[in-house]
């Protein structure tokens, strides 16, 4: 029997017939293969985990400031639900039966708010704006020209917070509609950035004398609505 050394080109070991029994392979290439694939995989789900994270945080953050509108927002109309609950006005009529209002009688039900019943609020509305107003009576409704700012405070209970803006408007019948936002009115439509918005509504009960002429009026219980849900009364 003899033995034949193979070149490089062919490195098989034959034996007997001439048949190879055996191959030498080099598997270097493989290993970098699959160490290039490890580290794209682990590189793949890092990046899933930190899109996650980052979504996560900004969800928690978008939550906070949320909630921190909503409260800053019912705060400031929880303010004038206070101040204008059980609010009345009776009229000291002048010549033509327009109402004298700086000398009208403004007053609260001390049965309906004994907690904050105090008429700076409905008289001051009234005063300034019931030449305006009172025209309107049974025509159309008229919004205050003026945005009045309410400032309450955070859900922490720290200062500043963010003002709220409110705009108050008195319909045909003079039932009071007040809107607080957070960024204000534009052309009186409420900002559509403003994150939270609240409706205020308090409905009037008028009081005629013999001849029909409008002689009182009284505001119920303020109710109020985030707007686009159910109307909820306050207290």
């Amino acid at each position: 029997m003899s033995v034949r050394l193979l070149s490089k080109r062919f490195p098989a070991i034959r034996r007997g017939f001439g048949k190879p029994i055996g191959k030498l392979e080099d598997t270097s290439g493989s290993s970098v293969v699959l160490a290039l694939a490890f580290f794209l995989i682990c590189a793949i789900v890092g990046s899933i985990i930190l899109t996650a994270a980052s979504v996560n945080a900004k969800t928690v953050a978008t939550y906070k400031e949320t909630q921190q509108a909503e409260y800053t927002v019912t705060s400031a109309a929880g303010l004038w639900a206070d101040w204008l609950n059980g609010s009345s006005a009776e009229w000291v009529l002048g010549d033509g039966g327009q109402p004298d209002f700086v000398n009208s009688v403004y007053g609260v039900d001390a049965a309906v708010n004994p907690t904050y019943p105090t008429k700076s609020l409905i008289k001051s509305l009234w005063v300034n704006y019931g030449d305006e107003i009172w025209p309107k009576r049974n025509v159309e409704s008229y919004t205050i020209p003026a945005t009045f700012t309410v400032k309450a405070t955070s859900l922490t209970g720290e200062q500043p917070v963010d003002p709220v803006y409110a705009q108050v408007t008195f319909d045909r019948d003079f039932n009071i509609v007040v809107v607080f936002s957070l960024k204000g009115f534009a052309n009186g439509a409420v900002d559509q950035t403003s994150l939270y918005n609240l409706q205020l509504t308090m409905q009037a009960t008028p009081t005629f004398d013999s001849d029909g002429s409008l002689t009182s009026i009284s505001w119920g219980s303020p109710k109020m609505v985030k707007l686009g849900s159910a109307l909820q009364e306050v207290g």
